[in-house]
């Protein structure tokens, strides 16, 4: 017999949601660090959420595995050359530094990730990087990282839903996400 599917705090997708629409409203806004801000914590979050909150797992080993899983399969048909590694470099480079130097790109253990924005062609960047810069450098665009990031985190939330284990984690993880409490003049 099916198992009903799994309801997730409120909370939880409601952070996930406001995350995704917020990365969103900065791209519009041309706020391009802020959005990738914004996309690397919610991959984070939600790579320490597939893992639950009792794992050992460190968070390079967390978010490569969510990525690899969940963000590779809708990112990787239109950037094949970016790895879960150099996401992950790139997470590193941007929330530590707000620079594209991760230690991973440094000591040539990632690729260091070019992005593209806007009506950017990415392709323009394909072919800057091809050639001499292709061993160290891989293209991104902000809207694909977006897309595809709105895509796996649905597909992510839908199989937590169903699958018991991963159930089990993401339930014991969005219980401990932040709650919003309306604070009025004397009292709640």
């Amino acid at each position: 017999m099916p198992q009903e599917p799994i309801e997730f705090a409120r909370e939880f997708r409601q952070n996930i949601a406001h995350t995704l629409l917020a990365a969103e409203h900065c791209l519009e806004q041309r706020q391009q660090m802020p959005a990738l801000i914004l996309m690397y914590s919610l991959m984070d979050s939600l790579a320490w959420a597939s893992f639950g909150p009792s794992a050992t797992a460190g968070v390079g080993e967390r978010f490569e595995s969510w990525a690899t899983q969940w963000l590779l399969p809708y990112l990787g048909a239109s950037y094949p050359e970016i790895s879960a590694r150099d996401l992950y470099a790139a997470r590193c480079a941007v929330l530590h530094t707000m620079t594209g130097d991760s230690d991973l790109s440094r000591k040539g253990k990632a690729k260091r990730v070019m992005y593209a924005w806007g009506t950017a062609d990415v392709e323009v960047l394909r072919r800057l990087i091809r050639g001499r810069l292709e061993a160290t450098h891989v293209p991104l665009h902000y809207d694909g990282l977006l897309s595809s990031l709105m895509w796996a985190a649905a597909v992510f939330l839908e199989e937590a839903s169903r699958d018991p284990s991963l159930s089990q984690r993401v339930l014991a993880a969005s219980a401990r996400h932040y709650v919003n409490v309306e604070v009025k003049d004397g009292g709640i």
